[in-house]
């Protein structure tokens, strides 16, 4: 990505936000700059994290399973989307970029995928298995 990277949107991300708002009904998690585009696909059942608050460490770069759902449940969502910026390059919450997430390997061996076109990958919350994806 050049110029400006957090205005950007790869046609993946767009594809993604299209299928959310078109099969999800719950709420997702993610970071500010993919919740973004969902709200711009009029999906507003989104919801984020603030820098400063110690569940983004927990959800981002931890691997204990409880504490993740614990964190996630606490934020009433359903659904947690990750996408190749925020594995790759940088997350963005409220505030600052941050260094990407860490533990996605850890989310693809132990949450259902529903969703995965290879840049966009969405997880159930609820499921404990790991199951093949949609797309």
């Amino acid at each position: 990505m050049l110029g400006r990277p957090y205005l950007e949107k790869t046609d993946a991300e767009i594809q993604a936000a299209d299928f959310i708002k078109n099969n999800i009904s719950g709420t997702v998690f993610t970071d500010q700059h993919f919740a973004n585009i969902l709200i711009m696909k009029d999906f507003y059942s989104v919801q984020g994290i603030s820098d400063s608050d110690s569940k983004t460490r927990i959800i981002y770069y931890q691997e204990n399973k409880s504490n993740i759902i614990s964190a996630l449940k606490s934020l009433n969502v359903d659904y947690i989307a990750i996408t190749k910026r925020m594995r790759e390059t940088y997350l963005l919450n409220l505030n600052l970029p941050q260094s990407p997430i860490t533990n996605n390997n850890f989310y693809e061996s132990n949450f259902k995928k529903i969703y995965d076109n290879g840049d966009v990958k969405l997880y159930l919350i609820e499921n404990e298995a790991k199951n093949s994806s949609i797309s």
